[in-house]
């Protein structure tokens, strides 16, 4: 399959990786040429020669997108720039690519308001694509039936567990990480374990 990741950041890396290790074809795409190339040759050196030929960079959004079955917005980009850029990816694409946004505190069903079809829209959060297997699938307001299923198929292709969870501020993976912070500083507090037994 062909999966395009837009963001040559430390998340669109590790979900570029993440898909080549899968055996999928990635193109790798960001405004600056140099850190594309860079992330390519990174994802190459930790991860083999063979990974590293699964994953092409480019600067051009056509020549990212054209031919993808699944485009994962990844960029540390404002709501209103990534809803701009999805528009953009929906006149390169078939009717059938599902479109996904990976960016914690960020509202899906937002960005999707930025598409003809919108019910291709999901979010898709890697926790951490470097170590974890394990993606949390947003669902939007507009997200169909068709797309989450097609979303859950793409997640187990990458041989990840996925969560399904709604479309609200803070995944559900940072939402525990915080309780259990909290939960361990007042267990500190009251003095029921030192810091170091917490930790």
């Amino acid at each position: 399959m062909d999966v395009a990741v837009l963001g040559a950041g430390r998340r669109g890396r590790g979900i570029a990786a993440r898909c080549a290790i899968s055996g999928h074809s990635v193109s790798l795409r960001d405004e600056d040429a140099n850190r594309v190339m860079d992330t390519v040759d990174a994802i190459e050196r930790e991860h083999g020669a063979a990974v590293g030929e699964r994953v092409t960079g480019t600067t051009g959004l056509e020549a990212a997108v054209g031919g993808a079955a699944v485009v994962i917005e990844a960029t540390d980009d404002s709501v209103a720039d990534k809803r701009d850029r999805v528009a953009a990816v929906e006149e390169f694409v078939e009717e059938a690519t599902l479109i996904a946004a990976d960016q914690p505190n960020l509202s899906v069903t937002a960005v999707a308001a930025g598409l003809r079809n919108p019910g291709r829209a999901i979010g898709l959060h890697f926790v951490d694509p470097a170590a974890d297997l394990l993606v949390e699938i947003v669902v939007a307001d507009q997200t169909t039936t068709d797309s989450l299923e097609r979303a859950r198929s793409f997640v187990e292709e990458l041989d990840c567990e996925s969560l399904v969870v709604g479309d609200t501020p803070g995944f559900v993976t940072d939402r525990l990480d915080l309780a259990m912070i909290v939960e361990a500083a007042r267990m500190v507090d009251t003095r029921v374990a030192s810091v170091p037994d917490v930790d």
